[in-house]
């Protein structure tokens, strides 16, 4: 049966409002590999005053010697620990829903503490829900991870994050209460603007590199 013109305008507009049940197919989050590593790496602390003291040894403080026989030796008393204080901020995200933007999604707010929800609104109010939610939880993460990259110079109240503690200036600026200009334990090593004029040079730089994050990184544990 042939259909009317005023039929195939309603089917239109049918077909445009048909959509997936599933969940939207998300075309803009991206992967955060370093924050999913810093939670699934997270440890319990005892945390107060809103300060959290990072413990590093900067020494061994070693009372090496050699001796024979009845030779004197001496004995020290130890001092290898320091404390590096970390400022705590919060994070907030959030959202809101207001009386119209429900009243558009089927969803009527009353005072009538008797009131029922029907079957409809209660799709409409979860499918809503879910989605602030989801979106909620992938906004915050997203911005914590990109937050946690940074030197946190954006903000005073921001994290100082891998860009601040491996750093292209190792030996400028203070982090966690500590001057890495005065302190060389705390600064991790940079090689900037090698020359690739010269054959090998760049595997010779990136060698010595290798060896220092040998030596000071735990096995190449670290930079």
């Amino acid at each position: 049966m042939p259909l009317t013109a005023a039929q195939m305008v309603s089917g239109a507009n049918t077909q445009l409002q048909t959509y997936a049940t599933n969940d939207p197919v998300d075309q803009f989050t991206t992967q955060r590999p370093l924050a999913n590593w810093l939670i699934q790496n997270r440890q319990d602390s005892i945390f107060g005053n809103g300060v959290f003291n990072e413990k590093i040894r900067y020494t061994n403080d070693s009372n090496y010697q050699n001796y024979t026989g009845d030779d004197q030796v001496t004995y020290n008393r130890k001092k290898t620990v320091r404390l590096a204080p970390f400022q705590a901020y919060e994070a907030f995200d959030g959202f809101t829903l207001n009386e119209t933007e429900l009243a558009n999604n089927g969803i009527i707010l009353t005072d009538d503490r008797n009131a029922v929800m029907t079957e409809a609104e209660k799709i409409q109010i979860v499918n809503i829900l879910q989605e602030n939610w989801t979106t909620l939880k992938d906004g915050f993460q997203e911005n914590w991870d990109i937050e946690v990259h940074l030197d946190g110079a954006t903000n005073p109240k921001a994290v100082p994050g891998l860009d601040a503690l491996v750093s292209t200036t190792p030996a400028v600026g203070t982090v966690g209460g500590i001057d890495r200009a005065a302190t060389t334990y705390w600064r991790n090593w940079a090689d900037i603007g090698i020359s690739t004029a010269t054959a090998g040079n760049l595997i010779s730089h990136l060698e010595t590199l290798w060896r220092k994050s040998i030596a000071y990184g735990k096995l190449g544990g670290g930079v």
